[in-house]
């Protein structure tokens, strides 16, 4: 399926078009700065009747600079929104698009970016037993996603990474995990830049090479 992306920390809500599918956690929606985006969206599809399909990992999002109740979410707000629980839709995933490929287990990470990354990886003969693993550059096969996180790092953020380097990387990966350490992760991203001195044919060229020479 082909779509534009556009980055959460670029836009607002009235400079976007429905239908739109936008990802972020709860974490992402209240500590990182999307709750704006968020509200401005929801408001939005419903007063355009668009289609506005929010994948994070609660049932109840929650938009409290909002809403001063305690515990109310936009479900709440907003009685037309239908809810999928985010767990048993990637519990199908996993069991019927990867066929249970994937070596990550569930309690660490429910992100299917990842548990896809591991099912390749999986067949591949790559490590792909955790987050950490699956971003390890020098082993990542070719067709790997993880080769997507580095390469648009260079094309949507250079500046930004460039400038604080590992820190500006960790907050951005914040808002696509659900928990953990993000500094590994961040680590293994930073150094595949490194080695590729920013420049994203030298990436490109250090993505094709066998991973026996990198």
């Amino acid at each position: 399926m082909e779509y534009n992306h556009r980055a959460a920390g670029e836009v607002t809500a009235n400079e976007l078009e429905f239908p739109l599918l936008h990802v972020v956690t709860q974490d992402g929606i209240t500590e990182h700065g999307e709750e704006d985006l968020v509200r401005g969206l929801v408001e939005q599809s419903q007063a355009e009747d668009g289609t506005y399909i929010l994948v994070t990992d609660t049932t109840a999002p929650k938009t409290p600079t909002y809403t001063k109740k305690p515990g109310r979410s936009i479900v709440d707000d907003f009685p037309p929104i239908a809810v999928r629980d985010y767990a048993s839709l990637t519990n199908t995933f996993l069991e019927d698009v990867l066929e249970a490929r994937s070596r990550i287990p569930v309690v660490d990470t429910r992100n299917v970016f990842f548990h896809a990354a591991s099912a390749l990886h999986a067949e591949a003969g790559a490590p792909a037993d955790s987050i950490e693993a699956v971003f390890d550059y020098t082993e990542a096969p070719p067709d790997s996603p993880v080769w997507d996180s580095a390469r648009y790092f260079l094309v949507h953020d250079l500046e930004n990474v460039l400038e604080d380097y590992s820190e500006h990387i960790r907050e951005a990966l914040r808002s696509w995990t659900e928990k953990g350490d993000t500094q590994k992760v961040a680590n293994h991203i930073l150094e595949v830049l490194q080695v590729c001195d920013y420049d994203a044919s030298k990436l490109e060229d250090y993505r094709q090479r066998d991973p026996e020479y990198r």
